[in-house]
């Protein structure tokens, strides 16, 4: 058994604009991060209920250029963007239940992750004219995800007690990836139906999801 869980709050803000054609969306936040753990640890025929209470802050922002290619019924436009996202995590040492003296103690550690993304983004619109008429949109994403800067979880760390350490590394490697998406959705003056698809691929990545949206307007 090894359990992290943890509970987060963050602010952020959100600008657009637009200079002509052409959108500019940026976004920033920063938070902080309240992490729990619980590990079972076993050396040998020791063993022992290891538990840990930690804390983070966070920071994550994101700018994107929209360029309208076709506009009226047939929408489709070009998106270029890149974000940001780092994650401190503060120095903690693990209790222990039994005292079988295999706590440890981590240290400081910082992840960053910076991506710069582009694709295109279209939409169509069929039908409508009146409130209770329904209209048509289907849409759809094909882009390209590439990693720019990754600097990995990396801490010392050492048994309680003991001044010998060592490092411990995540093992989570992060690659470029294809996103796509598809979706349709129906809606008139007094209800949206949306269904949809996205999806990611890439080296050691294969992400699939869809979800289904109703909603009702008074």
């Amino acid at each position: 058994m090894n359990e992290v869980s943890s509970e987060s709050w963050a602010i952020g803000a959100y600008l657009a604009h637009e200079i002509g054609p052409v959108g500019i969306e940026l976004t920033a936040q920063g938070g902080t991060v309240e992490f729990e753990s619980e590990r079972i640890g076993r050396f040998g025929n020791v063993s022992d209920i290891l538990r840990d209470g930690w804390d983070g802050t966070s920071f994550a922002a994101s700018a994107k250029l929209a360029v309208p290619i076709l506009t009226g019924r047939h929408s489709l436009q070009a998106e270029f963007g890149t974000d940001f996202f780092s994650l401190e995590q503060d120095a903690h040492t693990e209790k222990s239940v039994y005292d079988a003296k295999l706590a440890v103690h981590v240290g400081t550690a910082t992840s960053e992750l910076t991506t710069n993304h582009f694709g295109l983004r279209g939409q169509a619109n069929y039908g409508g004219g009146s409130p209770v008429a329904i209209k048509w949109s289907p849409n759809y994403y094909i882009g390209y995800q590439s990693v720019g800067t990754y600097q990995p979880f990396s801490s010392n760390v050492n048994f309680v007690g003991s001044n010998e350490s060592f490092v411990m590394e995540t093992a989570t490697e992060v690659a470029d990836q294809t996103n796509i998406g598809f979706g349709v959705s129906a809606h008139n003056d007094y209800f949206a139906v949306e269904l949809s698809y996205r999806a990611a691929f890439g080296d050691d990545v294969n992400v699939q999801g869809g979800g289904l949206a109703i909603r009702l307007k008074f």
